[in-house]
């Protein structure tokens, strides 16, 4: 339960806490929330700050009117096979999802970033659904994906961070949009720059 004074939680802070079912926020509290399943909000629910690893259920859908979805939103997460993000999502922090049950995501058209290690290490993660706005895509974002066969960018797509597909090991082929300024593909899904002089992975 968090009193009335708490002004700042830091990343990790309940990391590993695998029996917390629920963060229960005292209603005076100036800078935080919780929903009906015992998540963790900022005050006005603009950013999912927390998770708890601890609740059993398989799914869970992120409430409309959430903005970003913080650092380490879902870390270290082994029940969680299906998250649902709303079209209010624009932003998707660093390490947000690096939970290992999740199989599939769909990442809405209202996201524009999508953080560093984002999906780090979501090792049965099969099925990636990335938005038509997209403008970035972080260091590490999908790295360790175990699972992921093809992956697919938008034209909208105008960064791609190092190693951002780093130890797919099941990956067969990037598919760049044609009409995408920045990056580009061959007959083989191998990723480029836009002019192809650069090999990127």
């Amino acid at each position: 339960e968090m009193p009335d004074s708490l002004e700042i939680l830091e990343n990790y802070a309940f990391y590993y806490c695998d029996n917390l079912a629920s963060f229960i926020v005292n209603s005076n509290n100036e800078y935080y929330s919780n929903d009906e399943y015992g998540v963790l909000f900022n005050k006005d629910k603009t950013t999912l700050v927390q998770y708890p690893i601890g609740r059993t259920s398989t799914n869970y859908m992120i409430p409309d009117g959430v903005v970003t979805i913080g650092e380490c939103a879902f870390i270290a997460n082994v029940k969680l096979t299906s998250i649902i993000i709303p079209e209010s999502v624009k932003t998707i922090d660093s390490y947000a999802f690096c939970c290992t049950c999740l199989t599939n995501l769909l990442i809405p058209d209202s996201v524009i970033t999508i953080g560093s290690s984002a999906f780090y290490d979501c090792t049965n993660l099969e099925n990636i659904t990335i938005g038509n706005n997209v403008t970035t895509i972080g260091d590490d974002a999908f790295a360790e994906c175990d699972s992921i066969t093809q992956v697919i960018i938008p034209e909208s797509v105008t960064t791609i961070g190092d190693g951002a597909f780093r130890y797919c090991d099941s990956l067969t082929s990037i598919i760049i949009d044609s009409n995408n300024q920045y990056y580009s593909s061959d007959e083989y899904g191998v990723l480029f720059n836009k002019d192809k002089t650069t090999l990127i992975q």
